[in-house]
């Protein structure tokens, strides 16, 4: 399936954005899960951060940080973009996700058929619930991301 190149462009500098392996953003609390074409995984680092104007909260099982979106070469792992109107509490619908896989190949997969409520923003955090499912009209295959995030919010 082919994104808008703006959305993957987002995605892609969200999750790009990590530095050295000493340096990781773990999730402050909570527990998302998703799933990659059949294969379950669970989130243990994310941020919350602005790239080019978009409220993004990056999500991934390993590398994820404050670093700048520099970074030309994903971590390996899988990982997720949410692209908010606001980091303000508040009921997002239409949400724009994306699901990303770098295990010897970058892939990713997402629609705007996200939702997420924002339960809490302060100037060094946000708090969300997100519920995502998406299947694959071509190939049949699964896409999902779902649970509760606390995650650092970047400067």
């Amino acid at each position: 399936m082919s994104f808008p190149r703006a959305a993957l462009l987002i995605g892609v500098c969200a999750v790009a954005a990590c530095g050295s392996e000493e340096d990781h953003e773990p999730v402050l609390s909570g527990q998302v899960t998703g799933s990659f074409e059949g294969t379950s995984f669970t989130i243990a680092e994310g941020v919350a951060t602005v790239v080019e104007s978009n409220n993004v909260v990056a999500l991934g099982t390993d590398a994820i940080n404050c670093g700048t979106p520099a970074q030309q070469n994903p971590p390996s792992g899988y990982f997720a973009s949410i692209v908010l109107p606001s980091f303000e509490p508040g009921i997002y619908g239409s949400v724009f996700i994306t699901v990303y896989e770098n295990n010897g190949s970058f892939s990713g997969h997402g629609s705007n058929s996200g939702s997420v409520e924002i339960g809490d923003f302060d100037a060094t955090s946000v708090l969300g619930i997100v519920d995502f499912s998406h299947t694959d009209s071509d190939t049949g295959e699964v896409y999902t991301l779902d649970g509760t995030f606390h995650v650092v919010l970047c400067e």
